[in-house]
């Protein structure tokens, strides 16, 4: 039999499918972009001043940032009446702790580095730049040039070149200091309000406020309604002071008996003698007064009744105490006497209550301040200081009083 020639199936030229070749060539591609961008974060970390989470900071950048701080530094300084000049001289005096000026200088200069930073990094993390975004950055940049170099860039590069950076690093540092100025407002929203929906945040800052019951107890005057229901003051008879002050007495007694003793004040004795001798805000003696250091209706009670506030503040909770009230307001008259205070734990979720809400109109904005104030000084802790941390030098980079970006 005459066998014909040609290639056996063994022999034959396979092809490959173009598919495979296609994402051969893909992951190739892939794979050198990622070594690309390995070494490019190798360099950028190499040069870096300081950096945090993958936010690098060169040294030209850093050098703009110093040279702003220097600004804001020296202005707190004599704002404190110390009289600061950019001099060497002045740098290497001592403070009132033998610290030097320059040295303080140089510390709050790399933690406001570090700062820049780790705001970008919160930025980045919850956000990124939009449009509008960018365009505010490059206004921002080219009102500098215009207003402050005549629209001249060279002319913008050679002063700038004496404050130790360049073009480059201003709109890259403009660019840091947008992201740093906005991160708060990526995480919280700018009013802060995002916070709610943070339930663990929101009842860790509860837990801060100070909520206490509070028994006032006039000693010259008595409150009783006219015709028309309004409330109006009348004052005590000899005979009604001497009741109202053997109550005080003994109400003073009890909070101050020691443990153990006969007649100690409990919190349901304090309840007892709050109903039968209250004369304050029905509400509030049944929901309760809500203080905290930084809140605005606290410092608002406070200006009628600092010392109640104060020791409200001090207290411990299940503790009592009490203080004398006397108090020159028209619009508070009759408070002459005594508040009695019982400090307890806050409501959970008091903060949304709508019958508490006086107490809490700043709530969700000083929480959020103090959750993103918190979580700065975390990161801000664990921000790397590069090799080159030390060629940035703040006593010696000139004060920039003059290229300042704003938004």
């Amino acid at each position: 039999m005459t066998k014909v020639k040609g290639k056996t199936p063994l022999t034959k030229k396979r092809k490959v499918p173009i598919i495979l070749i296609i994402v051969a060539c893909v992951v190739a591609a892939a794979l050198i972009f990622g070594a690309v961008l390995g070494i490019i974060a190798i360099v950028k970390r190499s040069r870096a001043v300081v950096s945090y989470g993958g936010v690098t900071m060169d040294k030209g950048e850093a050098a703009f940032f110093v040279s702003r701080y220097k600004v804001s530094h020296i202005s707190s300084l004599r704002a404190k009446g110390i009289a600061a000049e950019d001099t060497a001289e002045f740098w290497a005096s001592a403070a009132e702790d033998g610290v030097s000026y320059g040295e303080r200088l140089n510390d709050g200069a790399v933690l406001y580095l570090k700062e820049i930073v780790v705001g970008c990094y919160l930025f980045d993390r919850y956000a990124s730049l939009t449009g509008d975004d960018r365009d505010a950055i490059s206004r921002a940049v080219d009102e500098v040039i215009e207003y402050h170099a005549d629209g001249d860039r060279d002319k913008f590069e050679a002063e700038a070149e004496k404050l130790g950076f360049d073009y480059s690093d201003f709109t890259d540092a403009t660019t840091m200091l947008y992201k740093a100025n906005k991160a708060f407002a990526a995480i919280y929203g700018e009013d802060g309000s995002a916070i709610s929906s943070d339930a663990t945040a929101c009842a860790e800052y509860l837990n801060e406020y100070s909520h206490v019951k509070l028994l006032f107890i006039r000693t010259e005057e008595k409150m009783t309604k006219d015709e028309e229901g309004r409330e109006v003051f009348t004052p005590l008879t000899d005979e009604e002071k001497a009741e109202r002050l053997a109550v005080i007495e003994k109400i003073k007694g009890a909070i101050d008996a020691k443990d153990g003793e006969d007649g100690q004040m409990t919190q349901t004795a304090f309840e007892s003698f709050l109903q039968k001798h209250g004369e304050g805000d029905a509400t509030m003696d049944s929901l309760g007064y809500y203080f905290h250091p930084n809140a605005e209706m606290t410092a608002e009670f406070a200006e009628a009744f600092p010392t109640v506030v104060e020791r409200a503040l001090a207290m411990e909770k299940g503790e009592f105490d009490y203080a004398e009230t006397t108090v020159q307001d028209e619009e508070l008259e009759g408070f002459d006497g005594f508040c009695f205070i019982y400090k307890y734990d806050a409501s959970a979720g008091a903060y949304a209550s709508d019958e508490l809400e006086i107490w809490f109109s700043d709530f969700l904005w000083d929480a959020s301040v103090a959750s993103f104030t918190e979580a700065m000084d975390e990161l801000i802790a664990a921000a790397d200081e590069g090799k080159r941390i030390s060629e940035v030098d703040a006593v010696n980079i000139p004060m920039n009083t003059v290229f300042a970006p704003k938004f």
